[in-house]
């Protein structure tokens, strides 16, 4: 591992006070190894709408038409979003599985209420996370 002066411009280095002495400021350069981590709430808000409209996918191999194919988008759209376009119509209730879950996680992450449990899995070295 190598130190290096820490410079403003090519000529000029920053210095620190070390004891008495001033001597040139060095930072530590190093490499943090970053570890890919499955957050395990949000793929589990996303799934809830996703195996619900896939339940409607099992129209393709009866009806082959793309009915099947339309409810499924339809289905998903609606538990986002809240309008469900085959009837064209609106309602609040079916938000309940697709959107209120996401923003419940997304406001438990913006609060930080999960992070004490995130800081445990990572000290465990499990690649798990809650938000």
């Amino acid at each position: 591992m190598s130190l290096q002066a820490v410079k403003v411009s090519q000529s000029t280095p920053i210095y620190a006070k070390v004891g008495n002495k001033y001597q040139p400021a060095v930072r530590n350069i190093s490499r943090r190894v970053r570890q890919f981590s499955i957050p395990v709430l949000t793929i589990g808000a996303i799934s809830i709408p996703v195996g619900r409209a896939a339940g409607h996918i099992g129209g393709f191999k009866n009806l082959r038409t793309m009915y099947a194919f339309q409810k499924f988008s339809s289905s998903l759209i609606a538990s986002y979003t809240g309008f469900y376009p085959l009837d064209h119509s609106f309602n609040w209730r079916r938000m309940k599985t697709g959107l209120l879950p996401l923003l419940a996680i997304s406001i438990l992450n913006r609060t930080g209420l999960l992070r004490p449990f995130n800081r445990k899995l990572a000290t465990a070295k499990i690649p798990l996370r809650l938000n």
